[in-house]
């Protein structure tokens, strides 16, 4: 419904010590969906408030601090009486008991109408709600908590909240410290470091990342971490601290990471290394010396040419995320112990996996820019030996040639438990059809699928829990049936899509039951002939034109669209 009822939305998140230029350019992306060019704050602003101009629009200004930040935008939103809104704070209302009236009057009364306060004490007490004793327990802490003459209310409910927590809670949160004030943390990065760290326990019937992110949604239950985007399906994708969970995770944290700046020798009992900001490249002898890492993340600066063989002594590391012009993946080195394996590399150096990754039986999430498996030995190695990766669940950014279709699906039956998969078929120039069979890989969830060169592909074979598609670079026939039928789809973006026949897509009695997420994106046709028969749960339906092109193709009885 918002998406409908606005023209244009922004969501802005404002720290203590927050500054303009910041907000401006942060709230000026969103609605106009490019950047500033450098302009003084004064110019900016007054661009801002002109490209607001005559739209109905939706701004959110969360965790505000004082009314200075008010102050400073105000003049920003023009008010045409249009029915835009600002939102600058939120609160949610319950029926209060009659035996929970006087408690909730004196909690309500200490909190002193801080919203942070406000936010933090309501995610102490909902963990036992209707619970008298629970509350009087809670009023009493907060009296001594509050009580003092230095007026630090927020921090001091933050320390409440925080020996509230579960013991298992403690170490996650203090660790989101480490990071930058108001940086969004991919989730997926966040698991994994947990997991790394040793603070997600085994819990049997479910896996690693399914308790790590149980976690998560327990400290954004009890209002110290913030959801800050979430993906399709309502999921996190990213989440923040709040200000005062910051101050207070970062000045009670144990853990440290590295600005641009950093120390030219480290405590060789040092057990994790991450960079957080951009900056000089850094000599990675340094790091085989600290031989008992298990997390090393050096993704923010620049490395150079790196060759897993200087990582050979780092025998308990788990975590390894490098930004590199080169990654050499010695055949006869691996790290025995190595969960995480995230490189970002060239584009135009592909990174070669030795038969030895298949011995790296612990690895759970591996994504590197460009990588490829050298087949020949591959296959005489699978032959010989039953050795699987039962752990691993992301696979993202492996090549393959296009007629190398067969081994792909005997390689990746080697990876049973694979949830999320992304590879890229290259050469060939389009010249042969293809049929992948990925349906040995039962547990798929996410398959993103693309080509070098515009693919005839003629069918396909895929897990029937596959909620996730995306292809790119295919020339498209009957195979749309297929997918329309694949029982557990939700979200599907096909890109750069040729039909073989014609340049109209029309549906006819095909239907997508349980679509939600439809994104089309450069497609080559003229015509889209489709009606919400075709899509009877879809709630997003994302378009884009190529420029080249101009328009959008036509649609019937389809209106709800988004063009960006």
């Amino acid at each position: 419904m918002i998406v409908f009822r606005f023209d244009v939305r922004a969501w802005c998140i404002i720290s203590q010590s927050y500054k303009l230029r910041e907000l401006l350019q942060q709230i000026f992306s969103q609605v106009t969906g490019s950047k500033d060019n450098g302009d003084k704050d004064d110019i900016l602003a007054d661009k801002l408030r002109k490209s607001l101009m005559g739209k109905r629009y939706l701004i959110v200004l969360d965790d505000m601090w004082d009314g200075m930040a008010w102050d400073d935008l105000c003049l920003c939103f023009p008010d045409f009486g249009n029915r835009s809104r600002i939102v600058k704070k939120v609160f949610q209302k319950e029926d209060c008991p009659p035996e929970l009236q006087d408690v909730c009057l004196a909690v309500a009364v200490k909190c002193k109408g801080l919203r942070l306060v406000i936010i933090l004490v309501a995610g102490i007490i909902k963990r036992k709600k209707m619970e008298s004793s629970w509350w009087h327990e809670v009023k009493d802490a907060l009296f001594d908590c509050l009580d003092r003459e230095s007026g630090e209310y927020s921090l001091s409910t933050m320390q409440l909240s925080y020996h509230n927590l579960p013991d298992y809670l403690k170490p996650c949160l203090l660790y989101m410290g480490m990071f930058p004030e108001d940086a969004r943390i991919p989730l997926s990065k966040l698991i994994n470091l947990w997991i790394a760290e040793g603070f997600v326990q085994n819990i049997e019937s479910r896996s690693l990342e399914e308790t790590a992110e149980d976690y998560l949604m327990d400290l954004i239950s009890s209002n110290v971490i913030m959801v800050s985007r979430r993906r399709y399906n309502g999921k996190v994708k990213d989440c923040q601290e709040s200000r005062v969970s910051f101050s207070f995770s970062n000045e009670l944290s144990t853990f440290a990471s590295l600005g641009s700046k950093i120390q030219k020798s480290f405590h060789q009992c040092l057990r994790s290394l991450i960079t957080i900001n951009r900056g000089e490249s850094y000599d990675l002898n340094q790091c085989g010396k600290l031989r008992l890492l298990k997390v090393l993340d050096l993704s923010s600066f620049s490395v150079g040419a790196l060759s897993s063989a200087a990582l050979k002594p780092l025998i308990h590391l788990k975590y390894l995320a490098v930004r590199t012009d080169e990654f050499n993946f010695h055949p006869k080195s691996h790290l025995p112990r190595l969960e995480s394996l995230l490189v970002v590399s060239s584009y135009y150096k592909t990174v070669v996996f030795p038969t030895i990754f298949w011995k790296m039986d612990l690895l759970r999430h591996v994504k590197i820019t460009r990588a490829e498996f050298d087949l020949e030995e591959d296959k005489q190695m699978i032959f010989k030996e039953s050795s699987k990766l039962e752990n691993l669940r992301i696979l993202r950014g492996v090549d393959f040639q296009v007629d190398q279709t067969d081994s792909v699906a005997l390689l990746l039956g080697r990876c049973p438990n694979l949830q999320e998969l992304d590879i890229r078929f290259k050469d060939n120039e389009g010249s042969t059809e293809i049929c992948p069979k990925l349906e040995s890989i039962s547990q798929l969830q996410i398959l993103r699928l693309s080509f070098q060169c515009p693919q005839i592909v003629s069918g396909l074979h895929l897990s029937s829990n596959l909620k996730k598609l995306e292809l790119s670079r295919i020339r498209i026939g009957s195979i749309i049936s297929y997918i329309a039928g694949l029982p557990s789809l939700e979200y599907l973006k096909l890109s750069e899509l040729y039909f073989i026949q014609s340049e109209e897509w029309c549906h006819g009695d095909i239907t997508f039951h349980n679509l939600k997420f439809l994104k089309l994106a450069f497609l080559f046709i003229s015509r889209w002939d489709a009606s919400e028969e075709s899509f009877p749960l879809l709630e997003t339906l994302a378009i884009r034109v190529s420029q080249a092109r101009g328009d959008l193709p036509q649609l019937c009885r389809y209106s709800n669209t988004e063009k960006d």
